[in-house]
């Protein structure tokens, strides 16, 4: 849990519970991409699929878009897009 704030530490014990679902939100600029990535990995550490979700594809995108420019540690195996190219659907 290197490089997170408290908050975001919080978050992360949260998720890490044996709940069935979390959900992650927050303002912008409030770390939500940085603890998802740290979420990711941890759940890939330990051998768990992970199915993210999100209201807008800007959200996704910026998740792929660090783990592929920056991490590179997680094997993407399935990325599928729903929705028009404007976002309305």
């Amino acid at each position: 849990m290197k490089n997170l704030n408290e908050d975001q530490v919080s978050a992360f014990q949260q998720c890490c519970s044996p709940s069935r679902f979390c959900l992650v939100e927050g303002m912008p600029g409030t770390g939500k991409t940085q603890l998802i990535l740290k979420l990711i990995q941890y759940f890939y550490r330990i051998g768990l699929t992970v199915l993210i979700t999100s209201f807008t594809n800007q959200a996704l995108s910026n998740i792929l878009d660090r783990e592929l420019s920056t991490h590179k540690v997680i094997p993407i195996q399935h990325i599928i897009r729903e929705g028009s190219k404007y976002g309305i659907t």
